[in-house]
């Protein structure tokens, strides 16, 4: 099989956080130009950096079938819905063709906002690193209370990728509902069914939100491995993952 488009997210991948090393980099491009595939490469989380300590080379440097895309909403704000793409020239230029006929362009004022965020990246990257740091610390810390979970190391990106030791990850996310904690359970992220042990918690809530939901996990832990904890209706607001 010989696929025409291969999809990546090299760096801080999203559900696992994890980062594509250099030699492998170099060595996926290569395969795929050698079978005609081109690489869409998903840069969104790339800037997401608390703590990696080394900065991969870009996988557009290693050939020209490396189509690259990136954007502002995860740097910025959500709603920021503002991005690029880094490719050849004869690539470019067919999808300015298409491009209108399924898109009028975007509003010049998201624009306007973009040119300045662009033009103060450090003070940005900045905040964003200080934000990323304090969440993943109390989620650091709710995990460390919860028996046979352990959190991996998570330089930046979006989440940890937490394993609970056994495979209960849907129906601890079940129990997560009943005490108005939603996240979605590690099957999720697969098409496969599999992925029992894993949950998906951001990082990128603040603290007092994250250590709220921490909590709210821990009891319908509880819950799922029959153990004694306090009423769902005892915690008054919801917390959304």
């Amino acid at each position: 099989m010989r696929p025409h488009v291969a999809y990546l997210i090299p760096d801080f991948h999203n559900p696992t956080g994890a980062t594509l090393p250099d030699e492998e980099r170099s060595r996926l491009v290569t395969t795929a130009r050698n079978v005609g595939t081109h690489l869409i490469v998903d840069e969104t989380t790339t800037e997401l950096d608390i703590d990696r300590g080394w900065s991969p080379a870009p996988m557009g440097a290693n050939g020209p079938n490396v189509i690259t895309v990136g954007s502002m909403s995860k740097i910025a704000w959500g709603g920021m819905r503002i991005g690029w793409i880094r490719a050849e020239r004869s690539i470019i230029a067919r999808l300015l063709a298409v491009r209108p006929s399924f898109e009028l362009g975007t509003a010049l004022l998201e624009q306007c906002i973009a040119v300045e965020l662009l033009s103060d990246m450090p003070a940005l990257t900045a905040h964003v690193r200080r934000r990323l740091q304090e969440g993943r610390a109390a989620v650091e810390a709710g995990v460390a209370r919860i028996p046979g979970f352990s959190m991996p190391p998570t330089p930046g990106g979006l989440s940890a990728w937490i394993d609970i030791g056994t495979p209960l990850s849907t129906a601890l996310s079940l129990a997560a509902r009943e005490r108005r904690l939603i996240l979605p359970p590690g099957p999720r992220f697969t098409t496969g069914g599999v992925l029992e042990r894993r949950l998906r918690i951001p990082i990128t809530l603040p603290p007092e939100r994250a250590t709220d939901a921490m909590q709210r996990l821990a009891l319908a832990w509880d819950d799922v491995r029959g153990g004694a904890s306090s009423r769902p209706d005892e915690l008054e607001h919801a917390a959304v993952i």
